[in-house]
């Protein structure tokens, strides 16, 4: 496979390219006649319609169901954003693991459901008011659903129709989907029952919000899944219940002695509705007669939470932070960049969208991760030349056609591409945005990343007739980390430059123990006492990097600049 970058493919060549042919659609006029498809999902024996697996509690949305599937180690790129398909209703096309699947993502999770009740059992009809559509797929396709999204799969890749199933559960229609059964009486009354839990995983549907997958068990061929829910039982505490719908005790009906396993996902919530940012909260559950538990911490993209797990003295202070994308920005602007956030999205490359900056005009592209989790393995999927990405399982490589030369960065947490060849950008990426693994002149991922220190002028703070001395220190803002681990540390601070002469000369820093120490010069003539200086008067902006020193995690360190106190801040 070839992808084009900034070429989507468009929905006439999805069909005779991506497809390669393999649909073709017809229409068949329906009504009164009963040799056609049926008219509506209300007919009885015709029924074109099937009942989709419990949905209720699953978290919804396109970026949900990549994350689903990014749980199960998958690799998705996404391609394109087409206007209608197989339903009539946007969808996106991914690669996942180098195959592709349609996301049809609906305004609601009931607009969702209704869309799932127009496909036939064998997903090859879909209905419409009094008529509908027969398509011809060269291999069986294969229809899910979780929350409002409707996952469609044409292909015939048995290995990726494996990890759908894990991720979203069996097919509501298409190959081996179950029968429907929606309008079927078992003929016996049935209640609910705890189902024995089988596994129980937090997952990070998306930056702060958290979901639980739950595995469970069907003890019988009688045994069916009614429900799974999550309660707060306590300040910090949440309880998970699934049920099981069975025969009620007093029938007298004869069960297949069949295990099966069903899996779900339940929505926790996150640190901006109902739960809290930093604390640890514990889930409970009961299975075969035992108590059971585990422990999440709920975390938010703007802040950093201590680790739970490291004792500090004293209270815990939350030191503002700042992203990786940011740093790079301010890092950028003090190369004397011109920047432009657009607030576009950008590509799918890694499973998570970019964000857009146009650097002195030219697109740059930021793929931010999760704290702890994503850019170094990402980015160790790429080859060397920037040319190929893997998916990871040694069996999938996708190869990438650039319309200029890939440079790809590791930024802290966050990777950072430019497909370019303008020399001021590529100088100003090479000196802020991390080391170069990918693309020309890259080197290696395991190789080090060397840190200088910024260089000031002159040998011993003298440069010819020029010497160096303190800047006149004018604010210091607050000191703040990226989200990368280890966390970087940075700092605003101004300086004045009081004469005509004044020139900035840069800063650096220096760590002796609790105490931080950033020098800020200026530079001006040497023999200062003849020379006649203009009086004007100007300042400059400084993003003082104080680079990822190990400040230990809830100790206070010492800011001084220029020899002067400005405050305290806490490790993380």
């Amino acid at each position: 496979m070839v992808t084009k970058l900034l070429k989507p493919i468009g929905r006439r060549a999805l069909l005779a390219a991506a497809i390669g042919g393999a649909m073709s659609i017809s229409a068949i006029a329906c009504g009164t006649d009963n040799g056609g498809a049926p008219a509506s999902g209300d007919d009885k024996g015709g029924d074109a319609t099937s009942t989709p697996p419990p949905i209720s509690s699953i978290q919804s949305g396109y970026d949900a169901a990549r994350m689903s599937l990014e749980s199960k180690n998958a690799v998705l790129v996404r391609v394109s954003d087409e206007r209608s398909g197989i339903f009539d209703n946007p969808f996106t096309i991914t690669m996942v693991n180098g195959e592709q699947v349609d996301f049809y993502e609906f305004p609601s999770v009931a607009e969702a459901e209704a869309a799932s009740r127009t496909v036939s059992p064998d997903g090859m009809i879909i209905t419409s008011g009094d008529s509908a559509v027969a398509i011809d797929f060269l291999f069986k396709p294969h229809y899910f659903i979780q929350g409002n999204v409707i996952v469609v799969y044409t292909g015939g890749n048995d290995a990726t129709v494996q990890l759908l199933r894990s991720a979203f559960g069996k097919e509501f229609a298409g190959d081996n989907a179950p029968a429907d059964t929606s309008n079927d009486d078992p003929g016996y009354p049935t209640v609910t029952t705890p189902a024995p839990i089988e596994s129980v995983k937090v997952i990070e549907d998306y930056p702060g919000h958290f979901s639980l997958l739950v595995t469970s068990g069907l003890p019988s061929g009688c045994a069916s899944f009614d429900s799974a829910s999550i309660k707060q039982t306590g300040e910090l505490e949440l309880t998970l219940e699934v049920l099981n719908r069975v025969p009620a005790p007093d029938q007298m009906i004869a069960c297949t002695e069949i295990y099966g396993y069903i899996d779900n996902t339940v929505k926790l919530g996150s640190g901006e509705d109902n739960l809290d940012v930093c604390e640890v909260y514990t889930v409970r559950w009961e299975s075969y007669g035992k108590q059971d538990s585990l422990k999440f911490q709920v975390t938010a993209p703007n802040v950093r939470c201590a680790n739970p797990d490291e004792p500090v003295d004293g209270p815990v202070v939350i030191t503002p932070i700042i992203s990786d994308m940011q740093a790079l920005i301010f890092a950028l602007e003090n190369k004397g960049m011109k920047i432009d956030q657009t607030g576009e999205k950008g590509s799918d490359l890694f499973g998570t969208t970019s964000q857009i900056v146009m650097v002195n005009g030219e697109r740059v592209e930021v793929f931010s991760f999760a704290p702890g989790s994503g850019a170094l393995e990402a980015a160790s999927l790429v080859s060397l030349d920037g040319s190929t990405i893997s998916s990871g399982s040694g069996g999938v490589i996708t190869i990438y056609e650039w319309i200029a030369p890939p440079n790809f960065y590791l930024a802290g947490n966050s990777i950072v591409l430019y497909v370019g060849t303008d020399g001021d950008v590529l100088d100003a990426l090479d000196a802020a945005a991390g080391q170069k693994f990918a693309g020309p002149g890259a080197e290696p991922i395991d190789l080090p990343v060397v840190e200088e220190p910024m260089p000031l002028p002159g040998p011993d703070g003298v440069d010819g007739d020029v010497a160096l001395v303190p800047a006149p220190v004018v604010s210091v803002g607050e000191v703040a980390a990226t989200k990368s681990l280890p966390p970087k540390y940075f700092v605003q601070v101004r300086t004045a430059q009081p004469m005509g002469c004044d020139k900035d000369a840069g800063w650096e820093v220096e760590v002796d123990g609790m105490n931080v120490n950033i020098t800020v010069l200026n530079s001006q003539p040497a023999n200062l006492a003849v020379v006649l200086c203009p009086a004007i008067y100007g300042e400059t902006e400084h993003t003082v990097d104080l680079g990822t020193f190990p400040f230990k995690p809830g100790v206070t360190y010492n800011l001084f600049v220029n020899g002067e106190a400005h405050g305290t801040f806490v490790g993380l």
